[in-house]
């Protein structure tokens, strides 16, 4: 018997962007050199980028809202809570996803606009140190779609919230 997915409705969804910012996406970012995250070929980037645009768009034209999660901590990475292996990877003197710097930036590509969320998380999860779970609420999420660099904030976000 042949069955049908369901088809995805909007009317009660969001999107959440995670970590899309140039410290991950960007070959020479501090997760990449230390192989925590495999690094991201040119084409792929470019598709990850082309797809999100076209995701924005249609959750823009729906009215639907769009959040974007980054990752930022101050310089001295003290509020930091990613893993002791992830942390290991910013240094002390490094300043990978320091807040200004050019590594929390979310990508040019998708920079949010006036209407987006924008939420800071301080370890993997979206939903661990922040207000997702509030925000979502009050909106009245049912469905999240989840795009971005799944590399650890996915199964973290997941097993904390979504």
């Amino acid at each position: 018997m042949d069955t049908v997915p369901p088809k995805l409705s909007l009317e009660h969804s969001a999107v959440l962007f995670l970590d899309m910012q140039n410290e991950f996406l960007n070959p020479d970012g501090a997760f990449n050199r230390n192989g925590l995250i495999p690094p991201m070929a040119p084409a792929d980037r470019q598709t990850l980028v082309l797809n999100s645009t076209k995701l924005i768009q249609t959750m823009r034209e729906t009215g639907r809202p769009i959040v974007h999660l980054k990752t930022v901590f101050r310089p001295d990475h003290e509020d930091c809570f990613l893993s002791p292996l992830w942390q290991s990877c910013l240094g002390h003197k490094n300043s990978a996803l320091a807040k200004g710097s050019t590594g929390a930036a979310i990508i040019e590509e998708l920079q949010p606009q006036v209407k987006d969320f924008v939420l800071i998380k301080k370890g993997h999860s979206a939903f661990q140190h922040t207000y997702l779970d509030r925000l979502l609420a009050r909106l009245g999420i049912d469905t999240c779609i989840v795009a971005g660099n799944l590399h650890g904030s996915a199964h973290e976000t997941f097993a904390q919230g979504g």
